[in-house]
């Protein structure tokens, strides 16, 4: 039994050795839309604040500042209200309890929705996986069986707070599959799913991928695995 635990860095701790979360070694990887959307929160920020104020007696400097951090004040709005509807989902597939904030509550009943459509059934959640072989670990959120249309399936399935879907994330989940796979020789995967929670336009939308989708996704993430590692051994 190997002896994992979470390190504060992006990393996990095996028996002494530190591996980099799926995370960490993703986001070398540039995010199409993001700078688009840093910009247009900033102008959003800067319209909303001057737009029918009078101008004498405001310290522009000071709005100019803010405009410029009001991404960073968003997205951990965002992420903060993502992960409200992600403890909510948690603790329902644990006790089968549901929330009563309004905005949580609706999120959470579409995301419910689905897994019911589709028969969900959870086998774990929050689980921690780790590949040995190519020294990375990283932890999702269900391990489940649904019916996605040809009959109960085998999958892993992780939630995300997002406006859009980030090519990534299908990286991740990949690496996912490929490391819980190795950790139980012999046994296959069938599919692995990202759930977007999206709180802008209110909507919960899953991305489903077939275990055959994902091997060109796994083949890039090792690329990144392997950068991750050698750019680490140049810094020696």
């Amino acid at each position: 039994m190997k002896k994992l635990t979470r390190n504060i860095n992006g990393c996990y701790e095996i028996d002494g050795q530190f591996y980099p979360s799926v995370t960490t070694i993703t986001k070398v990887l540039e995010k199409e839309g993001l700078h688009n959307w840093i910009a247009q929160t900033a102008v959003d920020y800067y319209e909303n604040t001057i737009v029918g104020a009078v101008l004498e007696g405001i310290n522009l400097e000071a709005i100019k500042k803010e405009a410029v951090n009001a991404h960073k004040t968003e997205a951990r709005d965002a992420a903060d209200f993502g992960s409200l509807v992600h403890n909510a989902i948690d603790l329902y597939h644990k006790t089968q309890a549901w929330p009563i904030e309004p905005t949580v509550k609706e999120k959470f009943e579409q995301a419910i929705e689905w897994e019911q459509s589709v028969k969900l059934a959870v086998a774990n959640s929050e689980i921690t996986v780790h590949s040995l072989t190519h020294r990375y670990a990283g932890t999702l959120d269900l391990e489940c069986f649904a019916d996605l249309g040809d009959g109960e399936k085998h999958g892993l399935m992780d939630w995300k707070n997002s406006s859009g879907f980030y090519p990534e994330w299908k990286y991740q989940i990949a690496a996912y599959v490929g490391a819980w796979e190795e950790m139980n020789p012999g046994k296959y995967l069938d599919f692995g799913g990202i759930g977007v929670i999206d709180k802008k336009l209110g909507k919960f939308k899953p991305y489903i991928f077939q275990r055959a989708e994902l091997i060109i996704p796994y083949q890039m993430f090792l690329c990144l695995c392997q950068f991750n590692h050698l750019k680490d051994w140049g810094k020696k």
